[in-house]
């Protein structure tokens, strides 16, 4: 039966019945099936006039965005739904019994590798890859695809080239490469947070707390968001998404029961980051202040189910986090954290540096 024996693991795809393509969120999944964000959906059930849908229209189907996804998939397809031990209530998600093909990031990298497409984007794909491998000491199998490349309902034309990197060790070996060609005005590769900073700029901030300004500045120094320079008009984004190797994985969704509380803001050192290159991101911190809310509260560790708060911070930096405290108690320990994800109220939710990012 498919999804038994084997183990998917964050942007991995599971393909249901209905069509729907389920992304695999994260690594914490309960034994009945796994934790997802529905993605793509055919454009046969649902519709929208996002004009970014055209990159996937002709093949049939249409990207979820926010939380349409979730909203659709809730009301009109309530079989998606998995329990979740650690906060004792039901999440989207796509039991075993009911997956129909299982679509990971390594595997259709080799198959890409091997027999790979007639097009434009799968031809500048492979350069990529080539030129990775040329000029660092990162390895293919370090290496996968995910997104609408994984699916195989991009388009040549307009789709972006998304590619997983393997482990802790292997992205903090890239990372460094990927800065380094940004900062060359000739380099393979552009910082897409400086190539394309007026689009951005144009957008408001979703959040209450963080202005656009400061999110451009901090998504300027991750390094997982380039452009490859000159390939395509307007420009050919390539994201690059750390993955937890298989050893680094540790399922909490088997080991914890989350309590929430109010949400509370603090100002915190950061004490570790390794954690944070991944979604969920996770970062050890010591609470130095509470601004507001519960002043005895000292959460060590925020829990960040969104995306534009990975990699925000460093360690030793000092950070603004505002979110939902939480307890959390595991088999060997417990301690308070701050969650960031989209409750009602998620606008104000908030991780950002103090004075260490200039726009």
């Amino acid at each position: 039966m498919p999804g038994q024996g084997r183990t998917l693991r964050d942007r991995d795809l599971i393909l249901t019945e209905p069509g729907i393509f389920f992304r695999v969120y994260g690594y914490w999944h309960p034994s009945s099936g796994y934790i997802c964000d529905p993605e793509y959906v055919p454009i046969s059930i649902f519709n929208s006039e996002t004009l970014l849908d055209q990159r996937i229209r002709r093949k049939g189907y249409c990207k979820f965005y926010g939380s349409e996804g979730i909203e659709f998939v809730t009301e009109k397809y309530p079989e998606f739904m998995v329990p979740y031990p650690p906060l004792d209530t039901t999440l989207v998600g796509v039991r075993h019994s009911d997956i129909r093909k299982e679509l990971r990031t390594d595997e259709r990298l080799r198959e890409v590798l091997v027999s790979p497409p007639d097009d434009l984007l799968a031809g500048f794909l492979i350069e990529l890859i080539d030129y990775i491998l040329e000029h660092t000491s990162i390895k293919k199998t370090d290496l996968g695809i995910f997104g609408s490349l994984l699916a195989g309902i991009y388009h040549p034309q307009f789709s972006d080239l998304d590619i997983t990197v393997y482990g802790k060790k292997t992205f903090e070996k890239l990372r460094p490469y990927l800065l380094e060609w940004y900062a060359d005005s000739d380099g393979y590769l552009a910082n897409e947070f400086i190539v394309e900073v007026q689009q951005f700029l144009e957008k408001p901030s979703p959040f209450t707390a963080i202005t656009r300004e400061e999110i451009i500045a901090h998504h300027r120094r991750k390094g997982i968001y380039g452009i490859l320079p000159g390939a395509r008009e307007p420009f050919l984004k390539v994201e690059f998404e750390p993955i937890r190797r298989f050893d680094e994985i540790d399922n909490l969704a088997e080991d914890a029961k989350m309590t929430p509380g109010d949400r509370i803001t603090i100002r915190a050192r950061i004490t570790n980051h390794d954690d944070s290159y991944y979604m969920p991101s996770e970062y050890g911190i010591e609470t130095l202040e509470v601004l507001e809310g519960d002043t005895s509260a000292s959460p060590t560790r925020v829990l960040n189910f969104i995306e534009q708060f990975r990699m925000m911070a460093f360690r030793d930096e000092e950070v603004i986090v505002s979110g939902i405290l939480e307890h959390v108690e595991r088999r060997t320990t417990e301690y308070d954290q701050i969650a960031l994800s989209y409750p009602p109220g998620w606008e104000d939710n908030v991780l950002k540096t103090i004075d260490a990012v200039e726009f």
